[in-house]
């Protein structure tokens, strides 16, 4: 194999991430997948009924300020780079944590 991985090309952002995480191109491949999974309009970014979806969870006010913490450039849905920061930042936390 050895290609190309399977990925966006990173940009700024997410590049920064991948360092400050320290993730490998494994961790993006199946980054990757579970953001392909969880858009399922296949938009280019999770809105916040696929965000609810993804969790298996009921929408709650909660949840909803999560959702928008999340959405740092405010357009109503998580691009890949939001998605890699929300697994790395709230990934870590069981649900009964969060």
């Amino acid at each position: 194999m050895g290609g190309r991985p399977s990925f966006p090309v990173p940009e700024a952002e997410l590049e920064a991430l991948i360092e400050k995480y320290s993730l490998k191109t494994q961790h993006m491949e199946r980054l990757y997948k579970a953001f392909q999974k969880a858009d399922m309009d296949r938009s280019g970014a999770v809105t916040i009924d696929e965000f609810y979806e993804m969790l298996g969870e009921k929408r709650t006010v909660f949840g909803n300020e999560i959702f928008e913490l999340l959405d740092t450039d405010m357009s109503g849905g998580l691009d890949f780079t939001e998605f890699v920061n929300a697994v790395c930042v709230f990934g870590f936390f069981g649900k009964l944590q969060m």
